[in-house]
């Protein structure tokens, strides 16, 4: 998985699918976690995003919450 890097929301979730296979991760919960810049403006809290946003930026990421105490068989 990426850490850091740009890449399309698509390839996020495919590469978190990915791990989760490749690891055996047993997934408690996914999260879709979104983050604007809007907080860091002069804005307010609450302020409805302008049409077309100057300067304004998205960011949209998956959270994996998984249990890490699971014993797993080995990866054949």
């Amino acid at each position: 998985m990426s850490h850091g890097l740009s890449e399309p929301f698509d390839a996020a979730v495919q590469a978190a699918g990915n791990w989760i296979r490749d690891h055996r991760i047993q997934v408690m919960h996914l999260e879709t976690v979104v983050l604007t810049s809007a907080g860091a403006s002069s804005q307010s809290v609450g302020t409805a995003v302008p049409a077309q946003p100057v300067g304004l930026f998205w960011e949209q990421f998956l959270r994996v919450w998984y249990d890490d105490e699971v014993e797993r068989p080995p990866y054949r």
